[in-house]
């Protein structure tokens, strides 16, 4: 495409072993399009992710250091009606059986050295974005300080996946939608509120999910929840702050309310500063199988 520039570096290192095939490749996407809004469909099957603010001049700029030549990302782009659709999809094309994946993530660890696929992702304060990122297996660091996002959708197999606004600066558009899906792996939000999102989904299957809440909601904000065989932590705000939740569980799930809040009625609490019609009113609605919630 005419607003895209491709980096592209081979280097072939010969040992004892044989031959090592390093790449590293750069994308720099959407420098002089007209356009208002970005839709970035990201997804990595394997490896070490971060995606934060950067000072550029494109939309889009990634970096990436990948380990296998025989494993190559596709990228895809097309301006359509004042919008760029931009898809970076890494498949394994290799076969790869379960129980190879499952020891790569138990035996991984947080520190992005130890990733053979590593990913940068810089994105423009100056864009508003839709995000659907989708992480295989490993980990992922998404830092939203500063940003405008009015849809953010994440996905994570086994991936431990962390999210939080470093800046403490809220996102400055009101998000419509952010989602959340975890089959075995993890993921923990921080300072939720910061999403400045109508609608946040939490779905786990297998896997855990971390929520915090400080004080300073915005707006109004309604949190739904499916679990699984998993597990939701969520940290509230201050009692004084107005929120409401709405719990449907079974015999097999384990669910924990602080004693600070009040029944008002089956399976409903409330907390001391709850208003029906408060303008930032917080709102839980969770559904639970056999895994296991925790309100602090």
């Amino acid at each position: 495409m005419r607003n895209s520039i491709i980096v592209f570096v081979l280097s072939l290192c010969t040992g004892l072993q044989g031959v090592i095939a390093q790449i590293n490749k750069q994308y720099i996407i959407g420098e002089k399009s007209d356009f208002g809004m970005v839709d970035f469909k990201f997804s990595s099957y394997k490896g070490f992710s971060e995606l934060k603010r950067q000072s550029i001049d494109a939309a889009i700029e990634i970096n990436c250091d990948l380990k296998k030549a025989n494993v190559m990302p596709d990228l895809n782009q097309v301006e359509e009606d004042k919008v760029l659709y931009v898809t970076l999809d890494h498949k394994n094309v290799s076969s790869e059986g379960m129980g190879k994946s499952l020891s790569y993530r138990l035996f991984s660890s947080d520190d992005q050295d130890e990733y053979e696929n590593k990913w940068q992702l810089g994105l423009n304060s100056s864009h508003l974005y839709n995000l659907d990122l989708n992480f295989g297996v490993g980990l992922a660091k998404l830092d939203l300080s500063q940003l405008s996002i009015n849809q953010c959708k994440i996905k994570t197999a086994s991936s431990d996946v962390v999210v939080n606004y470093s800046k403490n600066i809220p996102n400055s558009v009101h998000m419509d939608t952010f989602m959340v899906n975890v089959n075995m792996g993890s993921l923990e939000l921080i300072n939720a509120n910061m999403t400045n999102a109508r609608e946040m989904i939490l779905d786990v299957s297998w896997g855990s999910i971390l929520v915090s809440f400080t004080d300073n909601m915005a707006n109004k904000s309604n949190v739904a929840a499916n679990i699984g065989a998993g597990s939701l932590d969520i940290q509230l705000p201050s009692d004084d702050k107005p929120f409401i939740i709405h719990i449907k569980s079974t015999a097999f799930c384990s669910t924990s309310i602080p004693k600070t809040l009040m029944a008002i009625d089956k399976n409903t609490y409330v907390s001391r500063g709850y208003k029906k019609d408060a303008p930032n009113l917080l709102t839980f609605n969770v559904d639970v199988s056999m895994g296991s919630v925790t309100f602090r």
